[in-house]
């Protein structure tokens, strides 16, 4: 029977020298074997065996038996998946088949011009793959600086194995698959996959990917010690242990938010390789992903599919989900609804959005704020949607580079070709977007926020605003609601430094200060964090209050103006009876309006707040502020309804008060203050225009 079978033949090299050890392992694990289906309850696992290594070059010489471990013997459960299908699919089996391996083959062979952009992208697989050989990562059983994550080796563990495994299925060169199992042999000879005393359960998740991308892609080159090793490790480390995290439930103490859907990826996948091997835990893990990954993806997504953590997590946490998604579908056909979850699907236009015309992104919340790169999950969406145009940034950063334009979740790239198999990647260049506005501004929905993007010819013409509203206490906030970042003749003006250094701000904090949400939490006093450091009003030097939330009361799209209103009271509930922002771009100017009624018995000191990377320059008598840019000029003007209320220009540094925060080099906070009396209501109207 095939759940028993432990041979079946296969193309293997060895050399004949090794020949004769290796029958005599073949023999021992036999009738281990037998011996272990005649049991009842037996652990699945085989003993080990010590098959001699293959070189560095993965070459050994000759042929051999494959000798696989035997199957669970357990019956086939029955649940949300056709779990007896997987024994079927044979390796690989995680987002591609062989037989869509040999498609992708042809499709990207040379001189194949309707698929030149999956030729490039391959081309971009390959070269990872070689530079990772020319400088192999270092990768060892070691945490970051804060003492808490083994992420970091994680990372690159994933982006070795996948890659190595990709150039190794596409090429058939043993050089990528000598490299994949060195990886893979050093991690699994690891004594845990996280700090066990401290566990942070993302290190889980990205190490069970590779570790399970390796036994699937690689299934029939590895011998049965290292298959066998893949799973204990996986058995042990994640699958005996995700149920004591919080990511994995479905009620109001489950998480919501990234950790959901990376941990279910990483997890899901290992379950869908390894599922004949171990029956009932990989049914458990498949079984309880979906009520919960459906839970948190309605918290994130729903309804216009915005991403409160941000640019950063929406690659991380929408890239995972994606990943997962694609491997669900091939394994089974069906994705049980989680992609149907509304919003979802608009996450793709949302992300668009966020890419500005001079270089750099709306950078709001925990981002890492390098400037623009490719996101993977792009793919899936356009490739979902049949809509290329959400390609635009994709194609244009991978021709202005002439490379894929990765960023720290390249690692998932190889992705790309099992996401796309269904439509054709031809010349991209010309398929450009139509809509030049985003509005989220549901009623339940947890950050609402507009962007404007005049054009996507991404030239000085093109102008962008960004403007954030939601609240402080959302998983990885700031105090950046009513914020903006504005785009406008080829510089960026308005701007947002996005996170602090995880491991800086733990090692000085402490961790549970530094990720504490509290309103009177030491992480509101790092400046890149609290509304110090954001382009946004500071009333009476207070911080923002984190249980309030600003919220978008209207908005126009017109040919001019457009923009939008946020109400910011409950923000501001502590300084003042109410306040409200509203943006408006005209033709070459911005136009910012703020109304603040003070309460009865309380003046608010204003300051005026917008971080700039530009030179600053205080015109205290022509009453202005003067910005110069890349050889650009902006002139900041403000104004005051109450005659009796004068604005004074001044300019404050962007450093914060520790020692241990970042420099934020080159960068400047401009504005003006001002004091509206208690018990007034007074319109603040501040213009930014290219105009003397």
């Amino acid at each position: 029977m095939a759940s028993t079978s432990i041979r079946m033949p296969i193309r293997s090299i060895i050399n004949r020298q090794t020949m004769k050890l290796r029958i005599a392992n073949v023999f021992a694990v036999i009738c281990s074997a037998m011996l272990a289906v005649q049991c009842v309850g037996v652990d699945p696992l085989p003993p080990r065996v010590n098959y001699p290594d293959i070189d560095e070059d993965g070459e050994t010489g000759g042929n051999v038996e494959f000798v696989e471990a035997p199957d669970d013997p357990s019956d086939d459960l029955t649940g949300s998946w056709n779990y007896a299908a997987l024994k079927s699919m044979g390796h690989p089996r995680l987002f591609m088949s062989q037989a869509d391996f040999e498609d992708l083959k042809t499709k990207v062979s040379e001189g194949r011009t309707e698929n030149i952009f999956l030729y490039r992208i391959h081309n971009a697989i390959i070269s990872r793959a070689d530079e990772l050989l020319a400088k192999p990562d270092d990768i060892s059983e070691t945490l970051d600086a804060s003492g808490r994550r083994l992420l970091p080796m994680s990372k690159k563990t994933l982006d070795g194995i996948w890659h190595h495994s990709y150039a190794y299925r596409m090429s058939g060169d043993r050089k990528y698959l000598a490299a994949a199992k060195k990886i893979l042999a050093n991690v699994c000879g690891f004594s845990y996959w996280t700090n066990k005393e401290n566990p942070h359960y993302l290190d889980v998740a990205e190490m069970t990917l590779a570790v399970a991308i390796a036994y699937d892609w690689l299934y029939y080159d590895l011998t049965l010690e290292e298959r066998t090793k893949a799973h204990q490790c996986i058995r042990d480390f994640a699958f005996d242990t995700y149920k004591s995290n919080g990511f994995q439930k479905d009620n109001a103490t489950a998480s919501t938010s990234n950790w959901n859907q990376v941990c279910f990826c990483g997890l899901g996948c290992a379950a869908i390789a390894l599922y004949e091997k171990d029956k009932q835990r990989c049914f458990d893990l498949l079984e309880r992903l979906i009520p919960s990954n459906k839970r948190a993806l309605e918290h994130i997504y729903k309804p216009n599919g915005v991403y409160p953590e941000g640019y950063t997590y929406w690659s991380y946490g929408t890239g995972m989900q994606t990943v997962l998604l694609t491997a669900l579908e091939h394994a089974f056909g069906t994705t049980n609804g989680l992609e149907d979850v509304e919003g979802f699907m608009k996450t793709g236009e949302y992300m668009l959005f966020m890419n500005g015309p001079a270089g750099q992104v709306f950078s709001y919340s925990d981002c890492t704020a390098d400037g623009e790169c490719g996101k993977v999950a792009m793919w899936y969406f356009a490739a979902k949607q049949n809509d290329l145009s959400l390609l635009a940034n994709e194609v244009r950063l991978f021709n202005k580079l002439s490379k894929y334009p990765g960023d720290q979740f390249s690692r998932i790239l190889p992705v790309i070709p099992a996401m796309t198999k269904n439509v054709t990647l031809g010349d991209l260049s010309q398929t450009m977007p139509a809509k030049e506005i985003f509005v989220s501004n549901n009623e339940d929905e947890p950050l609402h926020l507009m962007m404007i993007h005049t054009g996507w010819k991404f030239n000085a013409d093109d102008k962008y605003i960004g403007f954030k509203g939601g609240s402080p206490s959302y998983s990885h906030g700031h105090m950046d609601v009513g914020s903006f970042v504005y785009d406008a003749f080829g510089q960026r003006w308005s701007h947002d430094l996005g996170m602090e250094t995880y491991t800086t701000m733990e090692s000085n904090l402490g961790i549970t200060d530094a990720w504490s949400l509290k309103s009177d939490s030491p992480r509101w006093t790092v400046f890149r964090l609290g509304n110090k450091g954001h382009s946004t009003l500071l009333i009476n030097g207070a911080g923002q209050n984190v249980a309030g939330r600003g919220v978008i009361t209207a908005f126009e799209d017109s040919a001019t103006p457009k923009g939008a209103t946020m109400d910011l009271t409950s923000i501001y509930s502590a300084e003042a009876k109410s306040v409200s922002r509203q943006i408006r771009l005209y033709g070459n100017e911005l136009i910012i309006t703020d109304v603040i009624e003070t309460l009865p018995d309380k003046a608010a000191d204003v300051q005026w707040r917008m971080l700039t990377p530009a030179n600053v320059f205080l015109e205290q008598s022509l009453k202005r502020e003067r910005m110069v840019s890349g050889g650009k000029t902006l002139y900041l003007r403000a104004d005051a309804s109450d005659s009796n209320i004068s604005p004074v220009y001044t300019t404050w540094n962007a450093s914060g008060e520790y020692s241990w925060e970042k420099s934020n080099k080159g960068m400047t906070v401009a504005g003006y203050t001002c004091t509206i009396p208690k018990g007034r209501k007074v319109t603040l109207t501040t213009k930014l225009t290219p105009n003397e």
